[in-house]
């Protein structure tokens, strides 16, 4: 589930990867899933409401 770095070179991803431990790495992970998981109702309402109008 890597979709942080969707729109960035591949050098620019590398880059970061070296730069950051592996707890830094985890952490952010688990706060993006943790964003994405709050927000999937949200989106799956809002795409309903413009597939029903």
């Amino acid at each position: 589930m890597h979709f942080f770095g969707a729109l960035l070179s591949g050098d620019r991803i590398r880059a970061n990867y070296h730069s950051e431990n592996a707890k830094d790495r985890n952490e952010r992970n688990r706060l993006i899933s943790r964003i994405l998981i709050f927000i999937s109702p949200y989106a799956v309402i809002t795409i309903l409401i413009y597939l029903i109008k």
